[in-house]
């Protein structure tokens, strides 16, 4: 859900293209301080929090869900789209190769 092509996604929806970057940063940021708790850094899940807090807070989001967990799953996974990079990769750790190769 963290994606760097979901959160553009989220700027674009807004309207706010201009704040893609800033948004990436916030992400970074929380990542950073995720790692340096001890959390691997390739763990997003618990960047997921100040994440959000950041977003939402650069974004003046209200009703985007009152926590990570609902914002991720209000906000963010209905930004998902088949043709994006990300969308494939998950398909493809779910699902494997074979299945994504055979469909149409």
């Amino acid at each position: 859900m963290l994606d760097d092509e979901i959160l553009a996604a989220l700027c674009i929806s807004l309207e706010r293209p201009d704040e893609i970057d800033a948004v990436k940063a916030i992400k970074a940021a929380a990542l950073s301080a995720s790692v340096a708790r001890g959390h691997d850094p390739d763990d997003l899940k618990p960047a997921g929090g100040e994440t959000y807090n950041g977003i939402r807070k650069l974004f003046s989001l209200a009703g985007a869900g009152s926590d990570w967990t609902a914002f991720a799953k209000a906000t963010l996974a209905p930004l998902f789209r088949t043709e994006m990079i990300v969308y494939g990769e998950l398909r493809r750790d779910i699902f494997g190769e074979a299945l994504r190769a055979s469909s149409p």
